[in-house]
């Protein structure tokens, strides 16, 4: 799913970030090697990202993607970033009982919550209040979305972009407290052993079962079938042939299908309302 990504589109990067081939990285596990410069690489995205929203460049950005998008997430320090319902909604239940307008996913201790609200511009909107790092919002959709956690707190990362830290007021201690708090919100259990360590630890796979489970709802039938207008997950997209019907969702087609992908830009907009 990182092809549809918004937030790590090439189109929305800054070229002022040198990530050199051989970023300085002392380990003695090549495999190691290749995870450490994979995160300074995600992390050099994403510090692209929040430069340009300094500057007030990434809304219209985001919102020109070609993938789609139809969801604006928003930060209670009035961040916002673009994604899609369908990706949030079959990667984690309290997301998807948001997004349905069900209930509000909330962490009484430290006054988190995560809410729907109307959007204006995009389908769906999420309200994510108590966020004290933008970069903590984009590292928890970047692991939704690809099913790795860049690790910033690692020693390793975190040296190479103290300079850019430092500008953009990261702390890294918090970027890690806000994601620790959030994976316990919003159910996501591997996220939460990634976090229990000091430095970069590989998280266990689970993009693969959620979308899996995606598509088995997705071929319910009769009083089962989910309405596209009133269910995050419902599909927008029925594929007719000989044999029988298949049900399933446009964004999930964009990112694996290159003739899917551009079948869908020919539309204007996200598929509101009906199945195509």
């Amino acid at each position: 799913m990182a092809a549809i990504a918004p937030f790590l589109s090439e189109a929305m990067v800054l070229q002022d970030i040198n990530v050199p081939s051989d970023a300085v990285v002392n380990t003695d596990d090549d495999l190691e090697d290749l995870s450490i410069l994979g995160d300074i690489n995600g992390v050099a995205k994403l510090i692209s990202v929040l430069q340009r929203s300094q500057a007030n460049e990434v809304e219209s950005s985001m919102r020109d993607s070609k993938h789609g998008v139809d969801l604006v997430v928003r930060t209670g320090d009035k961040v916002e970033v673009t994604a899609h319902h369908v990706v949030l909604a079959a990667r984690c239940t309290p997301l998807c009982d948001a997004l349905g307008g069900n209930e509000t996913a909330r962490d009484e201790s430290f006054k988190y919550s995560v809410t729907f609200v109307p959007s204006t511009i995009e389908r769906f909107g999420v309200s994510i209040a108590r966020f004290s790092a933008p970069l903590s919002l984009l590292i928890l959709l970047h692991y939704v979305y690809t099913d790795d956690v860049l690790a910033v707190w690692d020693h390793r990362v975190e040296s190479f972009f103290e300079a850019h830290f430092s500008s953009l007021g990261i702390s890294t201690t918090q970027v890690k407290a806000d994601l620790t708090i959030l994976a316990r919100l919003l159910h996501l259990p591997h996220l939460t052993s990634a976090l229990q360590s000091v430095g970069k630890r590989d998280v266990k796979l689970s993009a693969g079962s959620d979308f899996r489970w995606l598509f088995d709802q997705a071929q319910l039938s009769g009083s089962l079938r989910r309405n596209v207008g009133q269910d995050p997950i419902a599909p927008d997209v029925a594929l007719h042939l000989a044999d029988k019907t298949v049900y399933t969702h446009s964004t999930v087609l964009r990112a694996r299908s290159a003739f899917f992908s551009a079948f869908f830009s020919i539309r204007t907009g996200p598929l509101n309302g009906g199945t195509t």
